[in-house]
């Protein structure tokens, strides 16, 4: 193999090897105990289709990626890899996708190898996204793809368009309304860029738009409560535009999104700004890529104008900005030596921070430690969690008890049960404890 192409294989195996250490010892944090919690009440419940979240329905995301963290829990054991190895290999996945698309639009190896080392480079993917047991890194997965077949329509055989809406479908199992929008606003800048109008009312398309529905529907009309499910659904998307109505907040956040998507893309955005700037007389762009900028641009746009958008809505995005990025930054040799030098250093530092999380864990108490006492002290009997603040613990207690733990008010004939409001309820305190700067507290009747 080149050597040029041989550095770059390089870092981007060691950018994947830099996020295992501690990836099993690090606690659930924040939304994974959330995502596991629903996957084992599906396991103790047998059902599949309706999801709950400590004994109630939880309707905020459909169920596909409690599926598949059932499914690797199941062959792995209950635990942190379980969940977490979901995002690694979909960042995996991602990232040599990423080398795939830019192939098929430049046809260029050392572009390839470069796009999918600037995806897993970016700050949000490697620090964070790409081993953390969220959904985004897996929705990003499933947008690519549908992506990839819609590209491949449009410029190989429409015969493809269908394998879009099957995955249009899978994303949309995996978080909801906005897998439609990244959907059709793909599709709408690739018409209007090849202006091939006609390709909407081929018997392929009609099919792509058919499967993208009917999988969706499908699943709605196994769940239990399908209304509750669709309101809540549209209620989380019309919730990130609702702030826009206000001026003020919308101008904030027209100066403050791109500054948190610049943000989240370092060091790759730093030096895609410099060549930008040094070279800004200079800088040209082929053709081929503008489709890829178009739908870009489109994608980009809602989330810019809804002043509701967090940064981790743009994820999806991250695979087709590092494609023009890899170009720009492999048109100058230089550039591209200094950049393989800054990911190299950032790869050191990721290797460092993910030796820390043990020391993080250490400061910040351990929610497994806390659920092993409070098992000790109630045994067998009857057992509740009304601490959803530290869902965590909730989550330990079920999995190290072996039990399906829920609410107080679901389970009425409690003996014992945990919150961290500051409130007894109506039981006498048996033991308190600090955690992530909580108190939290197990009583008895």
């Amino acid at each position: 193999m080149e050597k040029k192409l041989g550095t770059p294989l390089l870092l981007l195996i060691l950018a994947f090897l830099s996020l295992i250490p501690n990836i099993s010892s690090y606690e659930f944090r924040m939304e994974e105990s959330r995502r596991v919690l629903i996957a084992w009440e599906m396991l103790k419940r047998g059902e599949f289709f309706q999801t709950y979240f400590l004994g109630e329905p939880y309707f905020n995301k459909p169920p596909l990626f409690n599926w598949l963290v059932l499914l690797s829990s199941e062959l792995i054991g209950w635990g942190e890899v379980a969940l977490r190895i979901i995002s690694v290999i979909s960042t995996l996945v991602t990232s040599l996708l990423t080398g795939v698309l830019t192939y098929l639009i430049l046809g260029n190896l050392k572009l390839s190898l470069l796009s999918a080392l600037a995806y897993v480079s970016f700050a949000d993917i490697l620090f964070w996204y790409g081993w953390l047991g969220e959904i985004d890194s897996t929705f990003t997965l499933f947008n690519l793809i549908s992506l990839l077949f819609l590209y491949l329509s449009f410029f190989k055989s429409a015969t493809y368009m269908p394998i879009a809406g099957l995955f249009t479908a899978s994303a949309f199992l995996l978080k909801g309304l906005p897998a439609y929008l990244f959907f059709l606003l793909s599709l709408s800048a690739l018409l209007i860029y090849t202006r091939r109008f006609r390709l909407i009312f081929t018997p392929y398309a009609l099919a792509s738009f058919l499967v993208a529905l009917l999988i969706s529907v499908m699943w709605l009309v196994l769940t239990e409560y399908p209304d509750a499910y669709v309101s809540k659904l549209f209620a989380e998307s019309i919730s990130r535009v609702e702030n826009s109505r206000e001026p003020l907040s919308l101008i904030k956040h027209l100066v403050t999104y791109p500054l948190l998507n610049l943000k989240q893309t370092l060091p790759t955005s730093l030096v895609l700004i410099f060549v930008l700037w040094k070279y800004r007389a200079k800088v040209y762009l082929p053709d081929n890529l503008k489709p890829v900028l178009l739908i870009l641009i489109f994608n980009y746009l809602p989330y810019l104008l809804s002043a509701g958008s967090r940064g981790r809505y743009i994820l999806p995005l991250f695979p087709l900005l590092a494609v023009p990025t890899a170009y720009l930054i492999g048109a100058k040799e230089r550039v591209y030596r200094a950049f393989l030098l800054i990911v190299l250093i950032t790869v050191v530092l990721r290797g460092m921070y993910g030796f820390s999380l043990g020391f993080v864990d250490s400061h910040r108490g351990s929610a497994k430690k806390v659920a092993q006492h409070i098992l000790t002290v109630t045994g067998d009997k009857p057992l509740t969690c009304d601490c959803e603040d530290v869902k965590s613990l909730c989550l330990y207690l079920s999995l190290l008890g072996d039990r399906y733990i829920t609410k107080s008010r679901i389970n009425k004939n409690w003996e014992f049960n945990v919150v961290c409001d500051g409130n007894l309820k109506d039981g006498k305190l048996v033991k308190s404890f600090k955690l992530f700067g909580k108190e939290v507290r197990l009583v008895s009747r």
